[in-house]
């Protein structure tokens, strides 16, 4: 629970980053999404590695064209999908691009996939500031020019998603 009911953004708060919750009011909740989500881990155990690698890389590809799209990037979707493929040892795609060729991927295509690779491939360890506001700054590799932004660092004034 936030110590300053006046914050906006949970970064505000004085006690950022250590939360503080309460347990009884979060379980509930908690236990139910476990229950709704225990069935799908069964049926992926069950799918075959090349089906895992499919789904896996048509939700990177949702995930980074979502997650531009709400910096006001938009992404090169042929491109992404073939760095997925890539990065994600799947090979070349047919029909990707103009004669089947891959399109190449911009370096904030890259940028926003390297994010989300690195984000799932360490969900053990723990978020850090630094890890955070690496990702920020990965996000931007070519400055906006028109525009001030902050890079890297917390917003101070209201997002618009």
């Amino acid at each position: 629970m936030a110590s300053q009911l006046n914050i906006q953004w949970i970064w505000q708060d004085n006690n950022w980053p250590d939360f503080q919750y309460d347990a009884q009011a979060v379980m509930p909740v908690l236990e139910q999404t476990v229950r709704s989500v225990s069935p799908l881990c069964i049926l992926a155990k069950n799918l075959s590695q090349d089906k895992q690698l499919q789904l896996e890389s048509e939700i990177l590809l949702d995930e980074a064209l979502a997650s531009a799209k709400i910096e006001g990037e938009i992404l090169n979707r042929d491109s992404v999908r073939s760095s997925i493929a890539n990065k994600l040892g799947l090979g070349k795609e047919k029909g990707i691009g103009k004669n089947n060729q891959q399109k190449r991927a911009s370096k904030s295509d890259e940028a926003y996939l390297d994010i989300l690779l690195e984000s799932i491939r360490s969900i053990e360890t723990p978020l850090t500031e630094k890890e955070l506001l690496k990702w920020h700054s990965m996000m931007f590799i070519d400055h906006p020019v028109l525009y001030d932004m902050i890079i890297g660092d917390y917003r101070n004034e209201s997002m618009s998603v």
